[in-house]
């Protein structure tokens, strides 16, 4: 793309130049051609620019810079076996040119030898010529048809910008540089390409479609199917085709089947190419993919039966999302990442077998997946993404390796079935809502590697009736415990720093709180045990130094003992909630 914006600048900044020139150029009234030496090389340098037609005499050797440039009348030129050098801009603006035959002669046409001939028709260049210049037919709009020889071995940036050729044939060495490139030769789209040995001729870009469904194009060195008639039930791809492109089939809700020729060249599937085919019930992906492009599959809600290709390394966003049919998936051994929202919503898939090639499964990629009740991933995966599996209803036995280091915000939130997760010493944070409303989580294990617990981690885990937390744990973030209405007892370890807003929020049964003695936690912030209705004992620990409002509303406070250094603030500014029949007393700090 560089190098046609490059072609374009070389274009405009000689239209500027050769504008200059042709302004003395039309006040010129020399009526003879003029041949001189150049370098000791003939070499016809000027033309009468009313000139109409003419054959250039035999032993001129060059064709000179400009030497035709806007001789607009010219019709009929003959070149002869002589020349070997067609310049730069020869036969530029030669408005009313419609044939011209290069000589096997010419080793050498040069850049914008034809610039702007715009009735340019036919173009007959023979064996022998080796370079075609930059910009060569530039704006040639009529050219319609073009065979180059098998001896040029170079083309020009930009050498077809903006000309009408509908084909083409192009010596077969030049395919590689072709496909190289992103058509830096400045090729049309719709021009057919037929690259060539001597009389083999080839048509690698022109597959006939079987069915008469498919549109397939060049696009630019390669085949790729970029659309499907909407009646289309049953459809065979050829095995030259090597893309599905975007949205190809998109929305095509008659489309049944989709079959892959043996022998498939297929390489990528292009994004969206079949959401909304509601009707697919089944496919199988050829071997030679390595690219499915994000949502691609996307809402096929009938499709139930997927093969996967071996060579693919990664699972793009969306790709079989809301594919409500789909019960099992097979991810092949290579893949590494699962993208996001990959399988979300995916109401029937209840088995899913990840290879240990995988190494992450990004946010929500199996997020509400109702029907999925086991989950075993292997010691590859190092990272789950947030989201990743919340909302699966079904979801009972979770193994997580101490491979993995991260496990994103709410990965496993409102999976109501879980009852039990041994999370790995490989990580030292929970995250923000992870196990959010798992109504049947009732055993947890936290490994000693742990120092945070993130906001609303273990909210609303109403079977949660103890939890041992470890003793290097630091921090516990608001509303880490709310609303776990069977919890029981809680000690709090002595390496706590921080005790959040809400902490133990509606924790109904929670009867016993014990702070570690040399405990460090700051303060108790707001609402920390409000509503905490079976708490009846408790005493705050000599490190805290302040009670923020409310931390004690509608708790069942009977016995309430605060350090020597807060009763101050409670008779001043009590604000904390603490119910009128409290007992509340003060000791001493150890330190006094």
């Amino acid at each position: 793309m560089v190098k046609q914006y490059l072609f374009m600048l070389l274009a405009f900044l000689c239209l500027i130049l050769n504008a200059s020139c042709n302004m003395e150029a039309s006040n010129d009234t020399r009526q003879e051609i003029i041949i001189e030496d150049v370098n000791r090389i003939p070499t016809l340098v000027y033309c009468p620019k009313d000139i109409t037609e003419i054959e250039i005499p035999d032993g001129v050797m060059e064709i000179g810079k400009q030497a035709f440039s806007n001789c607009r009348a010219l019709t009929d030129i003959t070149i002869p076996n002589s020349v070997t050098v067609i310049g730069e801009s020869a036969f530029e603006n030669c408005d009313n040119l419609t044939d011209i035959v290069i000589p096997e002669s010419v080793d050498e046409i040069g850049d914008f030898a034809f610039h702007n001939c715009v009735h340019l028709t036919n173009v007959s260049i023979q064996e022998g010529v080796t370079s075609l210049g930059e910009g060569i037919f530039y704006l040639c709009g009529e050219l319609e048809n073009l065979t180059l020889p098998d001896s040029v071995g170079r083309i020009g940036v930009g050498a077809f910008e903006y000309t009408g050729l509908k084909n083409i044939r192009i010596p077969g060495e030049l395919e590689e540089a072709f496909n190289s490139g992103d058509n830096i030769w400045g090729l049309p789209e719709d021009c057919i390409i037929l690259f060539h040995d001597g009389e083999d001729f080839r048509a690698p870009y022109a597959p006939v479609d079987p069915l008469g469904y498919l549109t397939i194009v060049n696009d630019f060195g390669v085949m790729t199917v970029t659309d499907c008639i909407a009646t289309a039930v049953n459809v065979v791809i050829p095995e030259e085709v090597e893309v599905i492109g975007d949205s190809a089939f998109n929305r095509n809700t008659n489309l049944e089947s989709v079959e892959f020729k043996a022998g498939s060249q297929l390489q990528a599937i292009g994004k969206d190419a079949f959401e909304g085919c509601t009707a697919l019930s089944a496919i199988i992906i050829p071997d030679a993919v390595t690219v499915i492009g994000r949502n691609v599959f996307y809402g096929c809600t009938n499709l139930s039966e997927v093969t996967l290709p071996g060579n693919l390394t990664w699972i793009d966003m969306g790709v079989f999302s809301g594919c409500d049919k789909l019960t099992r998936i097979t991810i092949p051994d290579g893949v590494t990442t699962i993208g996001s929202h990959a399988f979300y919503n995916c109401d029937s898939l209840s088995e899913i077998v990840i290879p240990d090639s995988v190494t992450e499964i990004k946010e929500r990629a199996f997020r509400a997946c109702p029907s999925l009740v086991n989950l075993n991933l292997p010691d590859s995966v190092v990272s789950i993404g947030e989201g990743a599996f919340s909302f699966c209803a079904s979801l009972k036995d979770v193994n997580l390796p101490n491979s993995i280091i991260d496990i994103g915000s709410a990965a496993f939130e409102s999976c109501i079935a879980l009852e039990g997760i041994k999370l790995p010493r490989s990580i030292n944070t929970i995250e923000s809502s992870v196990f959010r409303n798992c109504t049947k989580l009732s055993e947890v294990t936290i490994p000693v590697s742990i120092t945070v617990i993130g906001s609303y981690a273990f909210k609303g885990c109403t079977s949660l009736t103890e939890i041992e937390l470890p003793d290097i744990i630091r921090v516990i973030n608001p509303n880490g415990f709310a609303r776990c209405s069977n919890l029981k007892m809680m000690v709090i370890p002595k390496s706590v720093t921080f005790l959040g807003a809400r902490a133990f929020y509606l924790c109904k049964n929670l009867s016993s709180v014990i702070f570690e003695e040399e405990s460090h936690v700051g303060n108790l912030e707001s609402y920390t045990f409000r509503e905490c209705t079976s708490l009846t004992d408790l005493k705050v620990p000599e490190s805290v130094k302040y009670v923020l409002s409310d931390c004690f509303k509608d708790s069942a406070l009977e016995n309430l003992s605060l350090p020597k250094h807060l009763e101050d603030d409670y008779y001043n500014e009590n604000d904390w909630g603490i119910p009128g029949h409290c007992n509340v007393t003060f000791y001493e700090s150890s330190e006094a």
